[in-house]
């Protein structure tokens, strides 16, 4: 983990040392969470996403990347960078250098914003990957990636795409019975 990043892991790990609970489920920028992520920092990781119970209520959540019908070269990418071999090779490298190495690759993608036609494809193809999730019994399905905010009804349950927090300020909240998206004012 990147020196960067000091001050919110010092605020996680210091939660965790006063007793909460901390879930982290990685995306495509975090390919290797580690021994320290996860035996200090959080209570558990999931890197395929989770289902969560609460008061009768399943919540599946996930990053939401590699889902698309167009992300086939993304999964290949993704399957490479998750591989084994690839993290040995990777983790022999000076942190400075390896940050700057991935920093590099992330920044190679394409970063445009996104017409709204496209974005609204990406809404429809996620509708359909939900409404198999809820029609498994699933009540919400929650991710993120997308760096769009919606949340869009399913009949008996929602799909929830959280936005991001850096340029929309949004986040999810569960009451124990609704999830609702809500923007930091």
């Amino acid at each position: 983990m990147a020196k960067a990043y000091f001050d919110v892991l010092t605020a996680l790990y210091r939660a965790r040392l006063n007793g909460v609970d901390i879930y982290f489920i990685p995306g495509n920028h975090d390919f290797w969470t580690g021994e320290f992520a996860e035996d200090i920092l959080f209570t558990k990781v999931y890197p395929k996403g989770h289902i969560f119970e609460v008061n009768g209520k399943k919540l599946l959540i996930i990053h939401g990347d590699g889902l698309l019908s167009r992300d086939k070269g993304y999964r290949v990418l993704r399957g490479l960078f998750r591989n084994r071999l690839f993290v040995a090779l990777y983790r022999i490298l000076h942190p400075d250098l390896g940050y700057t190495f991935a920093r590099w690759i992330s920044k190679a993608g394409n970063h445009t914003p996104h017409s709204d036609e496209y974005n609204q494809a990406v809404v429809t193809e996620l509708k359909e990957v939900a409404r198999n999730h809820n029609n498994q019994g699933i009540d919400y399905i929650v991710m993120g990636h997308y760096h769009q905010a919606k949340k869009v009804s399913l009949g008996d349950g929602s799909l929830v795409i959280l936005g991001d927090w850096i340029s929309l300020n949004s986040f999810g909240y569960f009451d124990g019975d609704e999830f609702s998206l809500n923007y930091w004012r």
